[in-house]
């Protein structure tokens, strides 16, 4: 998985949408902590003011109805929608909720 799965949404056709809430910098961060269950807890415990800046991007995945990768969408940057919690597809447009960014974003399914 290039992120941190969040909220999965089926088109009703063809298309399920995965959000990722941190994408591949994140887990870059994150995944060396995986084997080490005490340094894990020890990490969620700390207040946020001692946690290390996490990358922002955004990224959600269009999977066919055999888990294949059909769409990519990804902003390394972060700046369009980061930290992408949900898409949903409706009418053509896939709509986007992150946590950390008021609003809902849109953009036309590719």
């Amino acid at each position: 998985m290039p992120g941190v799965p969040d909220n999965i949404t089926f088109n009703g056709i063809d298309t399920y949408w995965l959000a990722l809430a941190a994408g591949p910098k994140n887990k870059a961060v994150r995944d060396p902590m995986l084997p080490k269950p005490f340094l894990r807890k020890a990490f969620w415990r700390l207040p946020k003011l001692m946690w290390p800046e996490m990358p922002e991007e955004g990224y959600i995945l269009g999977l066919d109805l055999d888990g294949n990768v059909k769409y990519n969408l990804h902003d390394p940057t972060g700046k369009t929608y980061p930290h992408t919690t949900s898409a949903i597809e409706a009418d053509g447009m896939l709509y986007i909720g992150s946590h950390v960014t008021d609003g809902v974003g849109r953009i036309p399914v590719p």
